[in-house]
């Protein structure tokens, strides 16, 4: 077949190729009138082990609503992450009927979409760099502000439990550094009994033993050179008292004179000296004292 007869058989055909190139169009035109407009504004999230205060039972937990317990006691619970955020922004309020908070935070939850990060090769594993919040509403500007607060609750709830982990860290090494200070005591303690205990025979401790044995060496040397004077001086008492002996027993008896006491105890003081040097346990008394 040739071109001609190509180009005849679209001429003989060409309504069954118009009529469809116009309709669909014409039909997806029509169908967009009667969508409502959606608006998907994305951000991101940080880092780490966190997520949102309770935000992440309307996303991913709980598949239900639940009012915060007290409510109808008549007492102010924190109120529900996901029904603060569809009352401070007035969402799904639309619409003839009047939907009940369970179904708006059911809606709500439908909206938020959450992507994690894709981890760069190399970092650390089990730490998750960061995560993409996306949510969709029929107004642009709406949900950008919907989504900025749905990021600074989980940037909140992050800074929160970076608190509580330092907090918990502090109070653990609190904990071990007290610890370790008993411990270093009952160490010290065993320790200062232990060289009390066998004091001079621990090593390091020759140069103290020497000094040691040096000075009582030294007082030793010095006794003996008094003890030496000592026998000196009683050898030469004794010589004296052998010529005093021998000089009484040459002289001619006599009557005796009566003499006077203090004389005669201050003649015999010099050898009371003598005799005190060598017993000095013998009490000294004075030349005056009495007998």
């Amino acid at each position: 077949m040739s071109i001609d007869d190509y180009l005849e058989i679209v001429r003989r055909r060409k309504w069954i190729l118009l009529i469809p190139s116009l309709l669909v169009p014409l039909i997806v035109f029509s169908y967009s009138l009667f969508i409502a407009d959606e608006f998907t504004f994305k951000n991101i999230g940080p880092g780490g082990r966190a997520k949102g205060p309770g935000l992440d039972r309307a996303v991913r937990g709980d598949r239900r609503y639940r009012p915060a317990a007290g409510h109808h006691a008549g007492t102010n619970p924190e109120p529900h992450p996901a029904a603060t955020i569809i009352e401070k922004f007035a969402l799904y309020q639309g619409g003839a009927t009047t939907l009940h908070m369970e179904d708006k935070v059911e809606m709500l939850r439908g909206s938020i979409s959450i992507t994690p990060v894709r981890t760069m090769p190399g970092s650390r594993s089990g730490s998750l760099p960061g995560f993409y919040i996306s949510f969709t509403a029929g107004n642009a500007q709406l949900a950008q502000r919907v989504c900025a607060e749905i990021t600074s609750m989980f940037i909140e709830e992050n800074l929160r439990a970076r608190e509580q982990r330092s907090q918990g860290t502090t109070e653990f090494l609190g904990t071990q550094l007290a610890e370790s200070k008993r411990k270093l005591d009952e160490t010290d303690a065993k320790l200062a009994e232990f060289k009390s205990r066998y004091l001079g025979s621990l090593p390091g401790q020759e140069q103290t033993n020497i000094s040691i044995m040096t000075g009582l060496s030294s007082q030793l040397e010095s006794v003996t050179q008094g003890l030496s004077r000592a026998q000196q001086d009683k050898a030469y008492a004794e010589s004296m008292l052998s010529q005093q002996l021998a000089a009484l027993e040459a002289t001619p008896a006599q009557a005796p004179e009566p003499l006077n006491p203090t004389c005669s105890r201050s003649s015999l003081w010099p050898f009371r000296i003598i005799f005190w040097k060598l017993s000095p346990s013998t009490p000294m008394t004075t030349p005056m004292s009495s007998s």
